[in-house]
This record gives structure tokens, C-alpha cells and sequence, in this order.
């Protein structure tokens, strides 16, 4: 027995998910620049004009793999915020969790910084990829306010912000370290270091003593 017939438009995003999961795999296994739009499209099990008709270029397929990446990695950041006890809990465990995959499964993430090489020196790509890669340092931004607003806490003004930042740009650092050399970031280094700085800089989050925060940061 057959299903319901799928609309032209469900056919174009059901190939183009499918064209985005293969270059995802050869990607990984080739690299960004050996692999080649041929392999993608017959490893997905369509036509080179098939891909051509979905992406314009071959950067193009690798920023929607790293789109859905990031959108996997929200997903699970967001589950694991959910699941902790308070907001330092939950720091630690998403920063455990960001270590540990990108340690099980580095490919995406060294894909993320082949493409990172190559588009700092080409500013519409630098532009595209900053786009897709703001989601996370966006989704932390939005855990800390939620915490506080819970907590009923008033943050300082760009507060929130500048900690999503913070959490973003030092889980990045510290998995192009590991990678790297795994002895520098040992297992936990990521989720201590994060639940410190919740306890430095959002003590009443952490406590729900429901007091505005102090800001510091002028003093």
C-alpha cells in the first residue's frame, strides 16, 4: 500500500534534505575540497542537475549541512537545558555534551573549520556562515534570560548577551584545542569552567534568591 502522493513542493525539500545529508557524509569523509558534486549527488541517488536545480554552488551544500548540524546541536542543547537542575547544572551538562560529541564524532566540526578558513577571506560567505552559525550563541543567550527571569532576576543590560557570547566562542576554542591535543582539555574541563563562570557572574540565578544581579562590569 501506497502513501498520499507527495506535492511538487514536498518532493523539491524532501531531494534537497536528501542531497544536504549526502554531502554532509561525503564531506566528512573527503573533505571540503576533494569532494565533488558528482559523488554528492549520485551518493544521494540523483542527477548532478538535480543538485544543480537545488544549490547554486558547491559552498552553498556545505553551509546547509552546517545549518543542520547547528540545528542538531540546538536541539540537543536545548534538551539538555530542559532535563538539568539549575542553571549551573544545566551549563555543565551542555558543555559536556558539546566536548563529548564533537570528540565522538569530529567531522562535522572540522568541516565547520575548513569552511571558516575558507570564507574569512570571501565576505559573502563570511556573512552566510556567521548567519548560521548564531543560532547557538543566540540559544544561550535566551537559557540565560529564562534562568533569570525564573529566578526572578533583573539582568544588567547586555548582560545575557554577552555571556551567550562568552559560552559560544569558549566552546568553540576549547574543541578546536581538544582536538587538537586531547591532554589540554580533559573530560569535564569544558563544564567546569562553565559552571564557574555561572557562579561568578549570576550568583542569584543559581541560588533563586530573586535579587537584581550587581553589575560589575563598571566598577
Amino acid at each position: 500500500m501506497t502513501g498520499p502522493r507527495l506535492s511538487r513542493e514536498e518532493k523539491k525539500a524532501e531531494t534537497r534534505s536528501a542531497l544536504v545529508r549526502s554531502a554532509a557524509d561525503v564531506f566528512a569523509r573527503r573533505g571540503f575540497h576533494a569532494a565533488s558534486v558528482d559523488e554528492i549527488a549520485g551518493n544521494a541517488g540523483f542527477s548532478v542537475g538535480a543538485l544543480y536545480s537545488n544549490f547554486e554552488r558547491k559552498e552553498d551544500l556545505l553551509l546547509a549541512a552546517i545549518e543542520q548540524n547547528v540545528t542538531d546541536w540546538a536541539r540537543l542543547f536545548a534538551e539538555r537545558f530542559r532535563e538539568a537542575g539549575d542553571f549551573r547544572d544545566r551549563a555543565r551538562s551542555i558543555a559536556d555534551a558539546w566536548i563529548a560529541g564533537v570528540t565522538a564524532e569530529p567531522e562535522p566540526f572540522l568541516l565547520w573549520i575548513e569552511l571558516w578558513a575558507y570564507a574569512i577571506r570571501n565576505d559573502h560567505l563570511r556573512e552566510e556562515l556567521a548567519v548560521r552559525s548564531r543560532a547557538i550563541r543566540e540559544l544561550f543567550t535566551s537559557m540565560i534570560r529564562e534562568s533569570a527571569e525564573h529566578a526572578g532576576v533583573t539582568l544588567p543590560a547586555g548582560l545575557a548577551e554577552e555571556l551567550g557570547a562568552v559560552f559560544d566562542a569558549l566552546g568553540l576554542g576549547l574543541a578546536v584545542r581538544r582536538l587538537l591535543d586531547p591532554d589540554a582539555v580533559p573530560d569535564g574541563l569544558f563544564g567546569t569552567a562553565s559552571s564557574r563562570i555561572v557562579d561568578a557572574v549570576l550568583p542569584e540565578i543559581v541560588g533563586g534568591k530573586g535579587r537584581p544581579a550587581a553589575d560589575d562590569r563598571q566598577s
